[in-house]
């Protein structure tokens, strides 16, 4: 077999192979005896049709296999022989191809185009300079994450002396039916805990259960808007009947030393948690600094290094994207 390299691009190769006649004509007698073996051809015994017969009766199927047989090794071989790297499978091209008819003939010639990756040279990488910028933390930032620990820390306690309010947690059983859509499975959810007036829970439901109270039992209606985070009920009017099981009220620690103890052992008081918090968020800020100085250094490393990317590459990546 021979084989050799043309450039297309400096993304784009393409191997011109040449199979020898007599590895062609080996392949074509070696699969034309087995179909004859086993062919069934009116006027001869089965698997006693001559080779001549099997090939003109059987001569796309004996082709095929031919190819099947000697393209892929030829290939992959010349691939070796040449040191390189295709991205993804080589484009054959058996249009111009030569010595297909009267296979054994003569060799066998095609082409097959592959993209690789091109070859970088090294340029000028030293010296190259970009800004380090570090935010500063501020106390509105420290303030916020003692506030989402202290929310975190709260429990809910029972409400005896009034009804629920704005702010209070519902638990509840929950049926439902869609009286815009008839057919659609009923809702039927229970213990769910509904802050009255929080984030997602629309106004209808939070205006009838409020004043409710343990044991109350309401049925009422809801208009879900079209664009409402839940899309088996944006757009639908749902018929509620809801059973009220608890009524409580959500209690944040005091802001003091003992509850900053309870958060970790090794914190002492309210203000070694705030030295504590403001350390980790200076080091989330150097942390963001680090990466914002690595990305830049690489977008003006690729800058001076400008080549071609193989279209196979760029498709896949969008595609992966997406």
């Amino acid at each position: 077999m021979k084989s050799d390299v043309k450039e297309i691009s400096s993304t784009q190769k393409q191997i011109d192979i040449e199979i020898e006649a007599k590895a062609v004509k080996a392949a074509y007698d070696r699969i034309s005896d087995r179909y004859a073996k086993a062919a069934n051809v009116p006027g001869f015994r089965p698997g006693h049709a001559p080779r001549g017969v099997v090939r003109t009766r059987f001569k796309d199927q004996i082709r095929s296999e031919v190819l099947r047989e000697l393209l892929p090794d030829a290939v992959q071989t010349a691939i070796a022989d040449h040191n390189l790297e295709p991205l993804g499978e080589p484009e054959l091209d058996l249009e111009t191809a030569q010595g297909l008819e009267p296979l054994g003939d003569e060799s066998m010639s095609f082409h097959v185009k592959i993209d690789v990756l091109p070859e970088i040279k090294l340029g000028n990488y030293k010296g190259v300079k970009v800004t380090r910028r570090t935010r500063p933390v501020k106390n509105e930032e420290v303030d916020r994450v003692i506030e989402q620990l202290r929310e975190s820390s709260a429990t809910l306690q029972p409400v005896e002396d009034r009804g629920a309010q704005s702010g209070d947690s519902v638990t509840a059983d929950f049926h439902g039916k869609f009286l815009n859509d008839p057919g659609a499975e009923p809702i039927d959810v229970q213990d769910v805990d509904v802050i009255l007036g929080g984030e997602g829970v629309v106004q209808d439901i939070t205006d009838n259960l409020t004043g409710a109270v343990p044991d109350d039992e309401k049925t009422f209606s809801v208009s879900y808007p079209p664009d409402f985070t839940s899309k088996g009920l944006a757009g639908k009017r749902v018929e509620y009947t809801v059973k009220v099981s608890a009524v409580r009220i959500k209690e944040l620690p005091d802001l003091d030393d003992e509850w900053a103890q309870s958060l970790d052992d090794e914190i002492e008081s309210l203000e070694q948690l705030r030295a504590k918090v403001r350390s980790d968020l200076d080091q989330q800020a150097k942390n963001e600094a680090d990466a914002k100085v690595k990305a830049e250094l690489m977008r003006e490393i690729v800058y001076v290094h400008q080549f071609e990317l193989p279209a196979r590459l760029v498709t896949h990546l969008a595609e992966h994207h997406l």
